[in-house]
């Protein structure tokens, strides 16, 4: 199961009724909550974004 270790960001996702839906019934399924899966899906994305070469990445 995915767990976060920092719980001080907030992040607001909007999503229409059919996806809330099908999120929701995706979490059912797999056991989860919605955020555990929200959150497993952005670092999945992050981590397929990020850029290869660490020295490259913007920093703010």
């Amino acid at each position: 199961m995915f767990k976060r270790e920092n719980r001080d960001e907030v992040i607001r996702l909007r999503v229409t009724r059919e996806e809330k839906d099908i999120l929701k019934n995706f979490a059912k399924e797999k056991g989860l909550t919605m955020s555990a899966v929200v959150a497993q899906a952005l670092d999945n994305y992050l981590d397929a974004t990020a850029p290869k070469d660490f020295a490259k990445m913007e920093v703010h």
